[in-house]
């Protein structure tokens, strides 16, 4: 089992095998704080890169919500992270629909209620629909993913944002993709994943962009390129403010998780070493911006 110091977590899991669960772009650039006591919250939490991202955090000793729809499969991962908790930390399972803004209230008001406290908030939850052309996505289709993937980031941020005022160093990570990128992406993971999706799509083409190495998908991509905007307008205003609350987006990859029916060349806990980066590094953590586990992603 290996375990980096960095981290002060080992994210070996049974179904992920031994992992590196650190880059030389993570060693330098993001130093974790001490985050034990803490408490986080992780939507979709229960299973794939969320669930991994949550063993992480548990075993920092931070106690951890994990909010999702599935009740039975939410106690059963709850349950099993907390074997593997540092002492003092926890998983708790917490049902939400985020579909419902009554529902998304009644998470908020669960984390206020049960801890009086918020220092970690991961918006990993995420809904789409299978590629398909352009001409034929309708338009209550995008509604339906943006409604989880953009619109309830907000609200859900928004009712929990006095919460991570209050911490000591609050930090967001909203987990999003290089598929929300509209940039064009002449990085070496650009490069990598064109490699290992078969693109061969002449430079200066629309196929050769990032959004369109795996096939294009209208409703998931442009959902995240909203998250990505979402992401800097708040990272603005907390700068404008002066808070020390830090918003990030993460690109995990293209992770083998129930979410695609595991496709994907890498795993869920390679996945969530950026996120749990952005979600444990001290004062020196970005304002902002927009990282794989490689570096900087383009907007």
């Amino acid at each position: 089992m290996e375990t980096i110091e960095d981290y002060g977590v080992s994210m070996t899991t049974a179904t992920d095998g031994p992992l590196p669960v650190t880059t030389e772009f993570l060693r330098q650039h993001f130093r974790p704080r001490p985050r034990t006591g803490e408490v986080a919250l992780i939507t979709g939490g229960t299973q794939g890169i969320g669930k991994e991202v949550a063993r992480a955090l548990v075993r920092a000793g931070v106690t951890t919500v994990i909010a999702a729809r599935g009740a039975e499969t939410g106690g059963a991962a709850a349950t099993e992270l907390s074997a593997q908790a540092a002492p003092g930390a926890r998983a708790v399972f917490h049902p939400v629909d985020l579909a419902d803004a009554g529902s998304i209230a009644g998470l908020a008001e669960f984390v206020t209620g049960e801890f009086g406290r918020l220092d970690i908030l991961v918006n990993d939850a995420a809904r789409a629909f299978p590629p398909q052309s352009a001409f034929t996505v309708t338009a209550d289709q995008m509604r339906a993913v943006f409604e989880v993937n953009v619109f309830a980031v907000v609200t859900l941020t928004n009712a929990l944002m006095p919460l991570l005022e209050a911490a000591e160093a609050g930090r967001i990570v909203n987990v999003s993709t290089e598929r929300g990128s509209l940039g064009v992406g002449e990085t070496p993971v650009a490069d990598d994943m064109r490699r290992r999706a078969g693109n061969t799509a002449p430079a200066g083409t629309m196929a050769h962009r990032i959004a369109f190495v795996t096939p294009p998908n209208m409703t998931y991509g442009s959902s995240k390129a909203a998250l990505n905007a979402v992401t800097q307008h708040f990272a603005h205003q907390l700068e404008q403010t002066g808070s020390r609350v830090r918003i990030n987006a993460a690109a995990p990859g293209h992770c083998a998780t129930p979410f695609n029916n595991f496709r994907g060349w890498r795993t869920a806990g390679e996945g969530a070493r950026i996120i749990t980066a952005l979600a444990l590094c001290g004062d020196d953590a970005p304002q902002g911006g927009f990282f794989n586990d490689q570096g900087p992603t383009v907007l």
